[in-house]
């Protein structure tokens, strides 16, 4: 009786659970009935089915229910999986904005200098504007002076005809040619001061040279420099830093660009136009200076000047020279440039920019001098990468020369640059002699005097070379080249000027291991400083040009102010422009 009892209520319960389920998944409200307590299950078997059937619809109900669910699932995490990707892909347009953003604020910054150095060009040209509005002003002042002096003069002439046609009338005597000769030479007079009035704003300088030193250093920028040493005919102006030809010609110039710890590149501009290239390159906390040369044909009222086009060129020790060759049209003068790297020792310079007698050939690198003379060559020698080797001029008549020594690292530029002098005949040649050299390496020069107007051992000119490290001042270059040579004593080191005239200087300083601190030195008191940086363990020379008017008796020295000099790179060169 217990065990039926018991049979009877859990199948009540069981039942009772079944429907309890079917209305939480159907959603559908099911009444549970209950037997009566007399009504058992066993004796009513279509119940019993009744609650088999349901309980199997309950189970097919949830085994569908459980397959949108988990088809739900699947479907929420193929969501979650795109979703995902998306936010991957944001995250990554997100990156590239934050980088484009970046690029486009330095972008920003560089448009943002190029424009602040915009107004300073333009700062700078409304101050020219007004140097030259100035300059006129003056002018206007002077020629009105003049005008002034020639009211007064002719006043005086027309007082002076009266009186003299007063001193006829008194004189009856007097012959009418003499009255018609007198009326002759004052209109002569006349006409004299009006063509002296004319012909004032059209005088040419006959003789032009230049040279000045920056006092402040410059970042991408015009150098000026401000510091005049030397301004013959008035064509440098130290508030633009701007040469303006005063008289057309054949012209040589120069310019020296010091850089610390990075590259600086300094070009030469004509009219805007880049004419020339200089790099300066060295290892962070040391100092390199090149110096570059150009012959160029220049007109009347074109402009020079040196801009700064990458890194920054050092105050005092960055300059620009230039002079004019005297005797154009009669004299040959030629440019020559590296369009591409080259090796061998005897260099040939593809690129001639200038040659006014075709007397340099392309093809073998050799200038042949077409008359008899004295020359003067000039040669930048411009290396890249772990080199280091020796440079010459060489002469074909076997006229011995120095050397100088390029010694650049990985990854770095080196120069050398300097001048040098040479009587040839007709026929005989020059060339560049060294291992290899890089393009923008320059190779130039022009006749200077002939040598039958002028004695070859009276001329003054000389180049010297230092034999032995030297430590005293002024430094003792004790070696002297070329054969003939005037007015250098290798037992003083001083040059001494023997007439009145604009001379052209060039020294190389070569350091090891040290700061070596030089300057040009005249009748003892400096001109201008130089320093040459030895790297650690290695060598390191630098070179600069110098124009100075001397008069006879003048003293020109190299001044040592720190350090040791070198030997044998170490030179001092100086020749005569022309006399004044």
């Amino acid at each position: 009786m217990l065990c039926h009892r018991f049979l009877r209520c859990f199948m009540f319960l069981r039942l009772h659970a079944l429907l309890l389920a079917n209305s939480l998944l159907t959603g559908s409200d099911t009444e549970i009935s209950v037997p009566p307590q007399n009504h058992t299950l066993s004796n009513n078997p279509r119940i019993l089915r009744d609650i088999l059937n349901q309980e199997t619809l309950v189970r097919f109900s949830m085994i569908q229910k459980m397959q949108v669910f988990t088809m739900d699932i699947i479907e929420i995490k193929r969501n979650n999986n795109l979703l995902m990707n998306k936010v991957d892909a944001l995250m990554k347009e997100q990156a590239s904005a934050t980088e484009r953003h970046s690029v486009l604020e330095k972008e920003n910054e560089k448009l943002r200098q190029q424009v602040n150095a915009l107004q300073e060009k333009s700062t700078a040209l409304d101050t020219t504007d007004k140097n030259w509005e100035n300059m006129i002003g003056t002018h206007d002042v002077e020629i009105t002076n003049l005008q002034d002096i020639y009211g007064n003069i002719t006043k005086d002439i027309g007082e002076l005809r009266q009186s003299l046609y007063g001193n006829v009338r008194k004189d009856i005597g007097e012959s009418k040619e003499s009255l018609s000769d007198m009326n002759r030479r004052l209109d002569s007079w006349n006409t004299s001061i009006t063509h002296f009035l004319s012909d004032r704003e059209n005088v040419m300088p006959e003789h032009v040279a230049f040279h000045a030193v920056a006092y402040s250093s410059t970042s991408v920028d015009d150098i000026i420099f401000d510091h005049v040493i030397t301004n013959i005919g008035g064509g440098y102006d130290n508030a633009t830093g701007v040469f303006i030809v005063p008289t057309t010609g054949l012209y040589v110039l120069s310019w020296t660009i010091e850089a610390h710890g990075r590259l600086t590149e300094g070009v030469l501009l004509v009219n805007g136009v880049q004419e020339g290239l200089t790099k300066a390159h060295e290892v962070s906390s040391h100092y390199d200076t090149t110096t570059s040369f150009a012959v160029l044909n220049l007109t009347v009222n074109d402009t020079v000047w040196v801009r700064v086009i990458t890194g920054r060129a050092e105050a005092r020790h960055t300059m620009f020279s230039g002079w004019k060759i005297n005797k154009t049209g009669t004299y040959t003068a030629f440019n020559a440039l590296l369009s591409r790297d080259v090796s061998g020792y005897h260099i040939v310079y593809d690129n001639d920019t200038l040659d006014t007698h075709n007397a340099y050939s392309t093809s073998t690198g050799n200038f042949v001098a077409p008359r008899s003379g004295l020359y003067v060559f000039m040669m930048s020698a411009v290396n890249f990468g772990k080199f280091d080797y020796n440079c010459w001029i060489r002469f074909s008549n076997g006229n011995s020369q120095p050397n100088v020594w390029v010694d650049s690292q990985s990854g770095y530029y080196d120069s050398s640059s300097f001048m040098t002098f040479g009587w040839l005949n007709a026929g005989e040649y020059v060339y560049v002699d060294a291992d290899r050299m890089r393009k923008t390496s320059v190779f130039a020069g022009w006749q200077l005097v002939d040598d039958m107007s002028v004695s070859k051992s009276t001329y003054p000119a000389f180049i010297s070379r230092l034999s032995s490290r030297y430590s005293g001042t002024p430094v003792l270059f004790n070696q002297t080249f070329s054969g003939y040579h005037h007015g250098y004593s290798v037992t003083t080191g001083i040059f001494t000027a023997d007439r009145d005239g604009v001379y052209v200087f060039l020294y190389n300083i070569e350091a090891y291991n040290e700061i070596v601190l030089t300057t040009l030195r005249v009748n003892g008191v400096d001109k201008f400083e130089l320093r040459s940086a030895g790297r650690s363990t290695e060598y390191d020379d630098t070179s600069a040009v110098s124009v100075l008017q001397l008069s006879s008796g003048d003293q020109v020295s190299v001044g040592l102010k720190h350090g040791t000099v070198d030997d044998d790179e170490s030179l001092f060169f100086g020749v005569l422009l022309f006399e004044m």
